[in-house]
C-alpha cells in the first residue's frame, strides 16, 4: 500500500497500491479489485456521491484521472493534459483540483476536465468552503471553485502548509 486509505459513504475502504485499486467492505471482504495502467500517484478521492477518483501515472499527454463507481468499478478515464504538482484537493461539490506548471486542472462531478490559467509560484492549496485556498511564496489566494483567485493576502514568509478548518477558515 503506497497511499493513504479513503473511506466511502457506505463504510467501504478504498485501498490504493502502485497500480491497483481495491475496495474492502466493513466486514473485511474484498468488494472490488482493479489494475490501473500507470503508477497511481495519490490516494483515492471519494466524492459526496460515493464515486472515487485516482490519479494514474503520467502518459505523454499528462496524468490521467480514473473514475470509479461507488461499488469500485472503473467507469471512466480522462487525461489531465498536464503533469500535476503534488497538491491535489477534493472540493465540496465533488470536483477534484490539481495544478500543473501552466494551468489549474479540475475534474468535475460529471467527469468534465477544465483547465484555467496557472497561478504563478503556486506551492500549496487546500479546500476552503466551495472554493480553494492557494499559497504562493508570499501570498495566500482565496479562489473560487475553478481556482480563480478572488482575494489576496500578503504573507511575511513562505507558508509551509495549509490546514482547512471545518468552519470555513484556513490555517497557515
Amino acid at each position: 500500500i503506497t497511499q493513504p486509505l479513503a473511506v466511502g459513504r457506505d463504510g467501504r475502504v478504498w485501498v490504493v497500491a502502485d497500480r491497483h485499486v481495491l475496495t474492502v467492505a466493513p466486514d473485511g471482504t474484498v468488494r472490488s479489485s482493479t489494475d490501473v495502467t500507470g503508477r497511481i500517484e495519490d490516494a483515492a478521492f471519494v466524492r459526496p456521491d460515493g464515486t472515487a477518483v485516482v490519479f494514474a501515472g503520467a502518459t505523454a499527454s499528462g496524468t490521467e484521472f480514473v473514475t470509479f463507481s461507488p461499488e469500485g468499478d472503473p467507469v471512466g478515464v480522462r487525461t489531465a493534459g498536464v503533469r500535476p504538482l503534488a497538491e491535489r484537493v477534493l472540493l465540496g461539490d465533488g470536483r477534484v483540483l490539481t495544478a500543473g506548471e501552466r494551468s489549474l486542472v479540475s475534474l468535475d462531478a460529471r467527469d468534465v476536465v477544465t483547465r484555467t490559467a496557472a497561478v504563478p509560484d503556486l506551492r500549496r492549496f487546500a479546500p476552503l468552503g466551495d472554493g480553494v485556498a492557494m499559497a504562493t511564496d508570499r501570498a495566500l489566494l482565496l479562489a473560487d471553485r475553478d481556482g480563480v483567485p478572488r482575494r489576496r493576502v500578503e504573507l511575511p514568509d513562505a507558508p509551509l502548509w495549509l490546514a482547512p478548518f471545518g468552519d470555513g477558515r484556513v490555517g497557515l
